[in-house]
């Protein structure tokens, strides 16, 4: 029985990483129409967010850098835009490097 609900914990983590990332897809289209409300719509993930792998914590941060610029809040800080890019350089794909690079380069314009 223990068994069963271990498995059971670790698929449903697993599963809500990818409704996660699914979600954030569909909020980052969204927010080429219209960046502010995507960045309301971003924030109602915050929580779900916290229990999260580290690649879904990352691409969440990554698409409030994006929401941002998109709706022309300047960053105040290229913490953030390090920290990804020091993350992505190791675990993420060629477009996660490619849009992180982008907005990176946004971030000291």
């Amino acid at each position: 029985m223990k068994q069963l609900l271990l498995l059971s914990i670790l698929f449903l983590v697993s599963c809500s990483d990818s409704g996660l990332i699914k979600r954030m897809e569909q909020i980052k289209a969204f927010g080429n129409e219209n960046p502010e409300k995507a960045l309301v719509m971003l924030d109602s993930l915050e929580i779900e967010i916290r229990s999260a792998g580290g690649y879904a914590k990352h691409k969440y941060d990554l698409l409030r850098v994006r929401l941002n610029d998109k709706a022309d809040h300047m960053p105040s800080s290229d913490i953030m835009i390090k920290e990804l890019m020091a993350y992505f350089e190791e675990e993420g794909s060629i477009p996660d490097k490619q849009e992180v690079y982008y907005y990176a380069g946004s971030t000291y314009r």
